[in-house]
Formats: C-alpha cells, structure tokens, sequence
C-alpha cells in the first residue's frame, strides 16, 4: 500500500505530463466528450466505457506472464479484506491509470465526473475486497462487484481466478468470464506456491528482477497455469 500511494504523486504528473503533450497535437479530441449532457446521463455514458478498458486491462494481465509478474503482488495474499483493495505494485497502478483514465482526460472529460468516478471506484474496490458478510441477494452480483464474486477471483485455483475481471461484472457475463458464486466457492485464495517474497523492497523489485533476468522462470500466469493444468490432466488420461 506505501508502495501504491508513495507513488502515486509521479504517476499522476507523468500521466498528465503525457495527456497534455497528446491533447496539444490531437486536436480531435478537444471538445468530445458530451457535457452538454446532465451530470448523471454523464456518468452513466463514463462508468461502462471506463470500465471496458477497464476489464481488458485486467484480462490481460492475467493472460500475459510478464505482465501478471506486476500483478501477482495484488493475488499473493491469503485473505481479503479493506486494505488488499490497494494493495498493488506501482507499475501495475501506473498502467492503472495511464490506459483507463488518459482517454478520457484526452476527451476532456469533466474534473467533476472523473471525481465522482473515482469515488465509486474507491467504494467498489473496498465492497469487493471486504471480509464481512454481505448476504446480497444472487441477482445482484451480475451488477454489482461483491465480496462473493470478487473471491472467486482471488482463488488458489487457476480456473477460477480466470473469472471476474470486470468491475462491472456485465461485462463477464457478455464476453464469457463470469462464475456465479452461487455455482462456485472459493475455498482458499492466494497464490499456488506463492512466488512473491516478502519485505517491501524485495517485492518492489520482484517483477523487475525477473523480466530483466535470462535465467529466471518467469511467473506463470492464471491462465497458463490452468491451461498446463489441463494439458497434465490430458498427458496422464
């Protein structure tokens, strides 16, 4: 979490540094993005398209090894809970918000709205990592990104971390990644033969050390692991 938020202050500029050097030579993008429109009609046109992005973003970290060497730092712990939701590696929240919210900086999206997503996306995040007991009717998790929902995407299990990568779980549902926690459970979540070391330094260093190492195994990712799962499961049948 120190590692996220110490950061945070060089990602922003960086990020804005970038928007403002795209947005002074794409001039097509200036004047965009409808605020004509009432705030809320606004809101409701930003939340799935940020949360598109959003979702390949995710998608990808979990099907390309080098990037979910960044990412295993959010999956390495074995319980979840408030303070998990932040717990992510500084190149990870970097890319964060490079992809998913330069676009809409670029489209001049209102300060105000952008505000009010981050607010949501703060509540969300901290709803999906908590560890009480939310008794949410089943329906509501093909909305709304629950603890229940968000668990399975935590699991030890390969084929279940493969699930849920939407902050909008709809988004799941349309493209074919989403598992209902009422079909399935998490039993335990983390990370088989957890790879992350501990102490701080070291896992801020963790993912660097392995891209830029010839010798070193890279850390396979969910979707890898599933598919050498399978490939086993088919060598010893």
């Amino acid at each position: 979490i120190v590692n996220n938020h110490a950061m945070k202050p060089i990602e922003v500029w960086v990020t804005f540094s970038f928007v403002a050097f795209v947005g002074a030579h794409w001039h097509a993008a200036k004047g965009a993005w409808p605020v004509n429109l009432p705030m809320p009609v606004q809101f409701l046109i930003l939340l799935p398209s940020f949360n598109l992005v959003g979702y390949f973003y995710h998608r990808s970290l979990h099907r390309f090894n080098r990037l979910f060497q960044f990412h295993a730092i959010h999956h390495d712990t074995r319980q979840l809970h408030l303070l998990k939701a932040g717990r992510i590696h500084f190149g990870e929240d970097f890319a964060n918000f490079l992809i998913q919210v330069s676009p809409f900086l670029l489209l001049a999206a209102p300060t105000p709205l952008l505000i009010w997503l981050g607010t949501w996306n703060v509540f969300e995040g901290n709803l999906a990592h908590s560890n009480v007991a939310q008794r949410f009717p089943s329906w509501l998790h093909y909305f709304v990104l629950t603890s229940d929902l968000h668990r399975l995407h935590h699991s030890e299990l390969p084929e279940l971390q493969n699930s849920n990568f939407g902050a909008l779980p709809i988004c799941d549902v349309i493209f074919g990644t989403y598992k209902s926690p009422s079909k399935y459970t998490a039993t335990t979540t983390g990370l088989r033969g957890n790879p992350v070391p501990p102490g701080f330094f070291a896992q801020l260093l963790f993912p660097f050390r392995l891209v830029h190492s010839e010798t070193a195994a890279t850390t396979e990712s969910p979707i890898q692991e599933e598919a050498t799962d399978r490939a086993s499961v088919v060598k010893a049948g």
